[in-house]
């Protein structure tokens, strides 16, 4: 806490918290701390950081910081959705090449021990199961994005319905 001095002579004690932005975010989360209560005072100048701060004083500071966690909590959750088009998709590309190179290692046993026939089985496809992640990863993550947009839009609305419902008990002192 940080308290400063008003024109007036009374001091007013300030809350201050950081909060870790990326540059495609940054307005998004800036005006989620403006509708509740925070001011700009810093940030980093590469804009990872946003420093802000606010009067410990105000009117509806109860209700704001439940809003507050709401926001956070929907910030949170946008993110880890953005992260799991990829995450998944991820897994099963690395899932299926580490099977590729399992059968063309094998092949190669297989060919020392003169199995002819089983080597040529295994080697073509552990090479078709090298050459696919790239494909899976792609088609994959495309199919996770489509199902994510919706979930995605929803908290964004649910944040908007939070920043309105925390500017009109702001803006009613």
């Amino acid at each position: 806490m940080h308290e400063t001095a008003t024109p007036t002579g009374h001091l007013t004690a300030l809350e201050h918290v950081s909060v870790a932005t990326t540059d495609r975010n940054e307005a998004f989360i800036r005006g989620v701390y403006l509708s509740l209560g925070w001011t700009v005072t810093d940030g980093t100048p590469e804009g990872r950081t946003l420093d802000l701060s606010r009067d410990r004083n105000m009117a509806h500071r109860v209700a704001l910081i439940e809003l507050q966690r709401r926001c956070e909590s929907g910030l949170d959750k946008i993110a880890r959705l953005e992260t799991s088009a990829t995450t998944r998709a991820r897994a099963v590309a690395f899932a299926i090449g580490f099977t590729g190179l399992a059968l063309v290692a094998l092949a190669v046993f297989l060919y020392l021990g003169a199995f002819t026939v089983l080597f040529f089985a295994a080697a073509a496809l552990g090479l078709i199961l090298c050459g696919a992640p790239p494909l899976i990863f792609r088609a994959l993550k495309i199919r996770r994005a489509r199902e994510i947009v919706s979930l995605i839009d929803a908290e964004y609305a649910s944040l908007r319905r939070a920043c309105d419902e925390a500017a009109s008990l702001r803006d009613s002192d």
